[in-house]
């Protein structure tokens, strides 16, 4: 007598057959769903500690190639990166770019079922350095172009009584101040407390200030000495009111309110208040944001950005 196998139980068995006829191609699933997913994150944790790292290389050309692949090192370190899955470049003769590469090897967890076990990740992340042509935030007060040195001290605005009105041979003729986005004193120290917040750019003229300007420059400049009283030109932090970009003037042998052309611009620290409205200076070698596709005059004052 053959006994008749209940319903119930031939679905199971059909349920058991399937399921491990089906398991092979559920692994093979699995290991492409959360492998590739894995990779996927993976290579966005590694291209943005490529990015970072060439950011702040960049930073540090062209003055020092040395200090810029320190740097770039560092930062890949900081992303979890082992030092020798990091590769730093400069390609280009001039070191205004820095190029970082990553090498990984992703070790697989489902993948090995089918006998894959790691794949390589790289990635690549290139950025520049370049001359800014072009700024935003600038204090209203121009210098005149010169072969500036790191470190050393300079006067940038010229103090009450320091010139002759009539622009007399041998003699200065204008202060130094600036009319950017308008006239008078008031506009003056308002920029000179917060910067200008319009765009100027190299080969724009614009508008000198009359007179010396003895009040609004005592309280704009002290504002931002005094927001930083004890830093030093060695240690600048970040986002400090004693650090100051400036426009730098072909010639400012003008008298009085007089159209001047700007050449570039330069960063400087603020050092010094002296005699109410003459205002000193330590040059300085930077890096910000700012527009490079502009031709303009090399000051030091450098821009950096991805390029790749």
């Amino acid at each position: 007598m053959v006994k008749k196998i209940p319903h119930s139980q031939a679905q199971t068995g059909n349920v058991a057959l399937i399921f491990v006829v089906a398991l092979p191609l559920i692994m093979v699933i699995m290991a492409f769903v959360v492998d590739y997913g894995r990779g996927v994150v993976k290579r966005a944790h590694l291209q943005n500690a490529a990015d970072a790292a060439a950011l702040a290389g960049a930073r540090e050309l062209p003055f020092d190639e040395y200090s810029a692949q320190t740097v770039a090192l560092d930062y890949a370190t900081r992303f979890g990166v082992a030092p020798g899955d990091v590769s730093v470049t400069f390609p280009g003769d001039d070191y205004s770019r820095i190029s970082v590469t990553i090498r990984e090897n992703l070790q697989y967890l489902f993948a090995p079922i089918i006998r894959k076990y790691s794949t390589p990740v790289t990635v690549d992340a290139e950025a520049a350095s370049g001359v800014v042509g072009a700024l935003t935030g600038v204090i209203p007060i121009g210098v005149e172009q010169e072969n500036f040195v790191y470190g050393d001290v300079y006067v940038l605005k010229l103090g009450a009584g320091a010139c002759d009105k009539t622009g007399s041979p041998g003699v200065c003729s204008n202060y130094g101040p600036l009319a950017l986005g308008g006239t008078g004193a008031s506009n003056y120290e308002s920029n000179l407390m917060n910067g200008y917040q319009g765009r100027l750019e190299a080969g724009m003229w614009v508008l000198t200030e009359t007179g010396d300007m003895v009040g609004p420059t005592k309280s704009g400049i002290s504002f931002r000495i005094d927001a930083n009283p004890n830093e030093k030109f060695d240690n600048i932090a970040t986002g400090s009111k004693r650090l100051v970009f400036l426009p730098v003037i072909e010639s400012l042998d003008v008298g009085g309110r007089a159209d001047v052309k700007v050449v570039g611009f330069a960063a400087f620290f603020l050092d010094s208040l002296v005699k109410s409205s003459e205002v000193k200076g330590r040059f300085l070698k930077y890096a910000t944001s700012g527009e490079i596709h502009i031709p303009a005059v090399d000051f030091g004052l450098r821009s950096v950005g991805l390029s790749k």
